[in-house]
């Protein structure tokens, strides 16, 4: 995700970006490695978007921030946490925590409207 400039610009992102972890997530399941450190992923500061919206003070104000916020925090442990457990070697237990239903899947659904939704409002 590249620097944005705007609300609309930045959510567009960010559901690209965060959509992308079931690509990113699926991999490593079939793999057993990623080049992603689980550490990293359970903080919700580290990515663009995140970056982005904590570091933008005006937009503490705005409609659905502090949902948004939460939910983004939110979805980066539980991506975290299947990817600890996909390079843990745990194929069935990582695909089952991705699986329509699971944490992942209604942290992941639950961002992404969110964000959808703030998009509208802004």
């Amino acid at each position: 995700m590249t620097p944005v400039a705007t609300l609309a610009d930045a959510v567009t992102a960010a559901i690209s970006a965060h959509v992308a972890w079931k690509t990113h997530l699926s991999v490593a399941i079939t793999l057993g490695t990623s080049r992603f450190q689980v550490d990293e992923v359970a903080r919700d500061d580290l990515c663009v978007f995140g970056c982005w919206l904590m570091g933008d003070a005006a937009l503490r104000e705005a409609p659905l921030y502090a949902e948004v916020l939460a939910l983004h925090a939110r979805f980066h442990l539980e991506a975290a946490r299947v990817l600890g457990t996909a390079l843990d070697g745990q194929r069935a237990e990582a695909c089952a925590a991705m699986a329509p239903g699971s944490a992942f899947d209604g942290a992941s659904s639950q961002l992404v409207a969110a964000l959808k939704a703030w998009r509208a409002s802004g």
